[in-house]
């Protein structure tokens, strides 16, 4: 017998770990959201303020990594008082940054 029993064909091809997942959609439209909800509404205060919590320069909200993204939606929740988002699941929504997004 030369297949195995659990050769399901082809395997996927692995993900490249030193290209950061970008940040997903919902998570852009929290982020303008949050952006809208602190007044910041030019193109030019939104910029200044997602570089300044990056600490570096970003060409639109769509070009941010997932883990920037997440870090500009802890900031605005906690420096501009930004409703908390319930959409999404417990893990999109938590507090704190894990060991996972951290690596």
């Amino acid at each position: 017998m030369t297949e195995g029993l659990f050769d399901l064909g082809d395997e996927p091809e692995p993900r490249d770990e030193s290209v950061p997942a970008r940040a997903r959609d919902e998570q852009v439209q929290i982020i303008r959201n949050g952006l809208d909800d602190a007044g910041l509404v030019s193109q030019d205060d939104r910029r200044e303020f997602v570089e300044s919590v990056i600490l570096s320069e970003v060409s639109s909200l769509r070009a941010l990594t997932a883990l920037q993204a997440r870090r500009v939606i802890d900031r605005l929740k906690t420096q501009h008082g930004a409703s908390k988002d319930t959409d999404g699941s417990a893990w999109d929504n938590r507090e704190r940054d894990t060991w996972i997004d951290k690596m």
